[in-house]
């Protein structure tokens, strides 16, 4: 009795809920299958503890998980009229997250700000470690092939698993904006700032990069009054940042690449474009909106949509037609406003459009800065990637967000605006 006794005290300690969310966050860059382990860990875990605890504490659902749950809800229901039925049960499973994270967040006590502080603060300094990792293995084969590619992009970001490296950036970028926006800081997380932009610039995400400047410079404006003995370090920083990019070959070569070969009025235009036409990043993005549009209009799927994950295959009818390189044919929209509409009607694209809106409004409440550029990153890189598809991108999103609600009303460490 005694054992099970002792075992209770600790199965009930609120320090289990942190570490275990933690993980969840930290093993992003790794195998989805460590990953979903330790999101089932979490959720048999508080399950368990509040069945177990007699004062229970009072459920919260708030707004935000109650989207969260409906846009599966919204999933399950796509079965009825899905055109891939298998692709779509596939795709609720890859889609859980959706349903459980929620569910998860539901039965975990409120959490106190300092907690909230902690696990943003393990989770920032394990992106700083994988930095490390990752910069050191870039070097290395650097020295050994000659090859600069090496230490740029997904090449990168390629010895965690590889991961690609806009996931990579997004992970990067919030710990940068993490540690940049603590109210106090020791000097060894000038380090922190230092590997984490580093880092940042060679995964070389063109939006990932010119958001996190631009709310970095916004943060200085912001909180003027609080930096002050900070500023010449800060303001040292931004300009080393800067410095960076506008130095980096790498980096000028992809934006003159988007610039020069970017032909937008050709693209919305063409009728048939060849499996040898160059295709940039813009271009493809532009057609895939057109694309979209064409399927809307044509199959009339404007309320209902062809089921979660059931759009691939009228994509790929459609890149057939404009006889595009076969390379394309597995390419889904690359936007989630795109995605949600084409697979959830115009209901899952009101969902998302009302998820950020409750999560800005919830940021400019709080006055919390750092939940307002994750937000306003997040709803950015959407307009360019299916990043709420993916798990690296849908768990981060929701765990990080959740954790943001989770919050008192007074957090600590972290400035305010």
């Amino acid at each position: 009795m005694n054992v099970l006794t002792n075992f209770n005290k600790v199965i009930k300690s609120q320090n289990i809920h942190l570490w275990l969310i933690s993980l969840i966050l930290i093993t992003l860059p790794l195998k989805h299958s460590v990953n979903s382990l330790f999101i089932i860990i979490a959720v048999i875990y508080s399950t368990y503890n509040y069945i177990t605890t007699q004062n229970k504490p009072k459920l919260e659902i708030n707004k935000v998980t109650i989207i969260f749950i409906s846009i599966y809800l919204l999933a399950i229901v796509s079965l009825l009229w899905s055109i891939d039925l298998e692709g779509s049960i596939r795709g609720l499973s890859q889609k859980l997250s959706y349903l459980i994270l929620p569910l998860l967040f539901v039965f975990i006590p409120k959490l106190k700000a300092k907690n909230i502080n902690l696990i943003f603060s393990i989770f920032s300094k394990a992106i700083v470690v994988y930095a490390i990792y990752c910069i050191t293995i870039g070097l290395l084969l650097y020295f050994k092939n000659g090859n600069l590619n090496d230490l740029f992009y997904h090449n990168l970001s390629k010895p965690l698993n590889n991961i690609n490296a806009i996931y990579m950036s997004t992970y990067t970028a919030f710990s940068l904006l993490y540690f940049f926006t603590k109210k106090l800081k020791q000097k060894w997380e000038y380090f922190y700032l230092f590997i984490l932009s580093s880092f940042l610039v060679l995964l070389s995400s063109k939006l990932v990069i010119s958001v996190t400047f631009m709310m970095l410079i916004l943060s200085i404006f912001y909180n003027k009054n609080e930096i002050k003995g900070q500023f010449i370090k800060t303001f040292f920083l931004i300009s080393v940042l800067i410095s960076v990019v506008f130095l980096s070959k790498k980096i000028i070569d992809r934006f003159n690449v988007e610039i020069k070969n970017t032909h937008l009025s050709e693209v919305l235009v063409k009728k048939e474009f060849g499996q040898i036409y160059y295709w940039t990043g813009a271009s493809l993005r532009l057609f895939q909106i057109r694309v979209f549009l064409e399927l809307i209009e044509e199959d009339a799927v404007f309320l209902t949509g062809y089921g979660i994950d059931a759009s691939q295959n009228m994509l790929k009818k459609k890149y057939i037609q404009y006889n595009l390189y076969p390379g394309f044919y597995k390419y889904n929209f690359h936007n989630q406003y795109l995605q949600i509409f084409a697979e959830l009607g115009i209901l899952g694209f009101l969902l998302l459009i009302s998820l950020f809106y409750l999560c800005f409004h919830k940021a400019l409440i709080n006055k919390s800065f750092l939940f307002l550029s994750f937000t306003f990153l997040i709803a950015i890189l959407c307009i360019t990637e299916s990043f709420l598809w993916r798990q690296r991108g849908m768990v981060f999103f929701i765990t990080v967000t959740l954790l943001f609600l989770k919050e008192s009303s007074q957090s600590i460490n972290i400035k305010k605006f």
